[in-house]
């Protein structure tokens, strides 16, 4: 009976080491169909023989292949998961980048300190701050600008192409909040000069390459626009968020 059990408890142990050598999947994630959706794939797991998908912490499916394409319009996540049924799991943070800028002013304010544009880079990493006319850079590569406008008491964002600056390094094009947390993905909801509103969301396409194709050397973000002041020339809170996580993806969930 002795020699009976301390088999039953090796065997035991060389099940546990064989299933706690499964490893954990190495996840590309691509956006595809302009953005809308997140491709993932891996190559197979050694001594896995199933992968199980996550999405902010519930599991959206189990499956026996190394490729899963997860559409937006089923839902958006922060966080997405890949699971390897008995080993580790991969884990990919789809948080965006997000920064006050504080108050906004529209272009027409003479206070050179109250700055109207809107600048946004890409690079290494995400950043977004504001500034002066005199402070956009147009030679800058892969820096966006767009500037907080008064047509007239009509509030709009314009990319700088639209104004008398001239041509930047980005288009950057705007549309409306139609959708929580999923930016559109079809070219004809953006415009490059956008009536915008106080207390209201808005989404930006920066066409890095200037195609005006969405690709993926493209980002999407939102631009949030807090309670508007002042009865021309006029300003407000800005907040910028840019899905920095996956080059080309409209999900912005935060």
């Amino acid at each position: 009976m002795k020699r009976f059990s301390a088999l039953l408890f090796v065997g035991a142990l060389a099940f546990a080491g064989c299933h706690g050598n499964v490893g954990t999947p190495d996840v590309t994630a691509t956006a595809v169909n302009n953005g809308a959706d997140l491709d993932l794939s891996w190559e197979p797991v050694e001594g896995a023989s199933t992968y199980r998908i996550y999405g902010d912490g519930n599991m959206i499916a189990e499956i026996d292949s190394t490729h899963f394409v997860l559409a937006g319009a089923d839902g958006v996540y922060s966080m997405v998961e890949v699971e390897a049924v008995g080993g580790g799991k991969y884990s990919l943070d789809l948080m965006p980048f997000s920064k006050d800028l504080g108050v906004v002013y529209t272009h027409d304010d003479p206070d050179s300190t109250h700055h109207s544009w809107i600048k946004v880079c890409f690079g290494d990493s995400v950043d977004a701050s504001t500034t002066n006319q005199a402070g956009v850079d147009t030679t800058l590569d892969a820096t966006a600008y767009f500037v907080f406008y008064n047509n007239a008491g009509t509030l709009q964002f314009k990319d700088i192409h639209r104004t008398s600056i001239g041509m930047g390094k980005v288009y950057t094009r705007f549309a409306d909040h139609t959708r929580e947390y999923l930016a559109p993905n079809s070219t004809s909801d953006y415009m490059d000069e956008k009536d915008i509103s106080g207390n209201s969301m808005y989404y930006t396409w920066f066409d890095l390459n200037k195609d005006g194709n969405v690709d993926n050397s493209d980002y999407f973000g939102m631009v949030e626009v807090g309670a508007t002041s002042g009865t021309g020339p006029y300003s407000a809170p800005v907040k910028v968020y840019v899905q920095d996580k996956v080059a080309g993806l409209g999900w912005l969930k935060y």
